[in-house]
This record gives C-alpha cells, structure tokens and sequence, in this order.
C-alpha cells in the first residue's frame, strides 16, 4: 500500500472526539463514548433492566436520527428541526411541544401513552403528524418497523419515559 495512502487511512481511522478524549480533554470525553457507543449496534431483542437516557436512548437515537444525512443532526432542515445529537437530544425532546401535532409533547415524563415520540415511532400518527420515524439515510424512505426497532420502543423508550424520562448524564 502506498506510504501515503496508509498514513490517511490511518488518521480517518481515529476520531477527533477519541483524539481529545485521550488527551484529557474533559469536554470531548463524553462525546467521545457515545459516538463509540452510537457505532456499535446493541440488540435490544433482549435488553433487560432500567433504561437511562445517556446509556440506552442516546445511541438509537444518535445512530437511527442524528447521523442520517440531514436529517436530526448537525445539518438540520427547516422541515426536521430537531437536534438529536448526544449533546441536544434531552433538552429538545423532554417537555419540549412539538410543531407537528396541535399541543403535543414530544416527551411526557412518566406519560408514554402522551409522548409524541412514541407514536412517531410506532406510526400511530395523524394526518398532518408527518412520517413514522426512523428514515432511511438516503432515501429518505420510512424503514421497516422491524423487531429491533420495536424492541427498543417496548424495552427502551417506553420504560425510560415511565420511570421519569431522567437524564442521568
């Protein structure tokens, strides 16, 4: 391999979050482990015990959302206008309303039969609610609610809501 070449795959390898993490730099830390924990898939098929937000919400949330391109992460459009990236996804979800149904609540603690994100995510939406949620990255199509994404929903989002939608970071 090319001298050159090996020397650029290497340094697109590592991560600017993991570089400062290793240097001590306290505020990339925390980003650092959940963009780790955001590329490493976790099957919730058979996740068990109390959900957090940081550990369990954060990673789907980051992978299926704020990653997808343009979507609900570093490039917003003006039609998707929620920040679901690790450092933003608290604030602009939790008893935040949401513009898309007439006096929702994105998240309702200890309320998922109220939080709009979890009809978002099992498409029991309205009319004018928009898409069931997640698209897929390029075409921006709705994926299938498969039982990954159901698992998640059922073990993850809809416990953490319940049990007062803390956030333990």
């Amino acid at each position: 391999m090319n001298p050159t070449l090996r020397r650029f795959t290497l340094a697109s390898s590592v991560s600017l979050a993991s570089l400062l993490s290793l240097a001590g730099c306290r505020r990339h830390r925390h980003h650092a482990r959940a963009t780790a924990a955001s590329q490493k898939p976790r099957s919730y098929l058979e996740f068990r015990g109390v959900p957090t937000f940081r550990r369990d919400v954060v990673p789907y949330l980051v992978r299926n959302c704020a990653q997808s391109n343009e979507c609900h992460g570093d490039k917003l459009k003006d039609a998707a206008d929620l920040d679901l990236s690790a450092a933003a996804a608290y604030r602009a979800l939790v008893g935040r309303e949401t513009p898309a149904r007439m006096y929702a609540i994105r998240v309702v603690p200890f309320s998922p039969e109220k939080s709009f994100l979890v009809d978002k995510m099992n498409g029991n939406l309205g009319r004018y609610d928009g898409r069931r949620m997640p698209l897929d990255e390029w075409s921006k199509e709705v994926l299938p609610y498969d039982a990954e994404t159901r698992a998640w929903v059922e073990r993850v989002l809809v416990p953490w809501i319940a049990a007062g939608a803390k956030d333990d970071g």
